[in-house]
């Protein structure tokens, strides 16, 4: 129960503040919840708090041991180039974001 009311509440926090940056700095509004039920000026609201809570619960139950095991099984100079391979590949979505797909949007 604490870890889903600790992911609502967090999560919620996380997508309140990620509506005021997309607002106030990319001027666009990706998400509106006007229409749902408790919402807080359409950015939060009910719904999608319980999905975060919920979404919370799976991941540390459920997602965590099997990426925990997952981990162990792989050797220590391997796993070093894994988080290499994946930085450059996210550096690379990134770029591609900034300068090619959204080039209009990000600042």
């Amino acid at each position: 129960v604490w870890l889903f009311l600790a992911g609502m509440a967090v999560l919620t926090l996380f997508e309140l503040l990620g509506s005021y940056f997309c607002t106030g700095v990319l001027h666009k509004t990706h998400w509106d919840y006007s229409k749902q039920f408790l919402n807080f000026q359409g950015r939060i609201c009910l719904t999608s708090s319980l999905a975060w809570g919920t979404g919370a619960v799976l991941a540390v139950k459920c997602l965590s041991p099997l990426t925990s095991r997952m981990y162990q099984n792989i050797g220590r100079r391997r796993r070093y180039r894994i988080i290499v391979v994946v930085l450059m590949i996210l550096a690379v979505i990134c770029a591609l974001s900034k300068y090619w797909w959204f080039a209009d949007v990000l600042p």
